[in-house]
């Protein structure tokens, strides 16, 4: 989950840590000044959020669903809440608030393969690439999940 403020052309205010990491852009790259758009998967979204963000304002937030492309090409679904403000130089600002949209029946499905020892829980992550050098690294002991 995250939340940006967008400035009058869309574009993030600040780089967003939490956004950079569900988006898996290292800590190395600022988001700084990109509009939000850059992220949105297909061009028919792109115009649905640019459409959604100009509305009047309201007082309360509006909600939409979107697709986000990570770093790796993958398409993350996330559902945006939207306001809009006046900034400090009374000039529209937007706050976006971003939350993965979870396929719990997938997690739960996976969590029972784990837990009847139909599955690896590591078995189930896409495999990862060859490093170059270095020692392994252990990636978890297990997998806990709430639902």
């Amino acid at each position: 989950d995250s939340v940006v403020e967008l400035d009058e052309n869309l574009a993030l205010v600040d780089h967003v840590p939490s956004l950079a990491n569900a988006l898996f852009h290292g800590s190395g790259t600022s988001m700084r000044g990109m509009p939000l758009s850059h992220y949105i998967c297909e061009g028919d979204e792109r115009d649905t959020f640019d459409r959604a963000m100009r509305l009047p304002g309201e007082a309360s937030a509006r909600m939409f669903p979107t697709r986000l492309r990570d770093s790796w090409g993958n398409a993350v679904r996330m559902d945006l809440f939207h306001v809009s403000f006046l900034s400090i130089d009374d000039h529209l600002h937007h706050l976006v608030g971003l939350r993965e949209q979870v396929d719990a029946r997938a997690v739960a499905t996976l969590v029972e393969q784990c837990a009847c020892g139909e599955l690896d829980a590591l078995d189930s992550l896409a495999p990862i690439p060859e490093q170059p050098a270095g020692p392994p690294v252990r990636l978890a002991e297990s997998v806990e999940v709430a639902l």
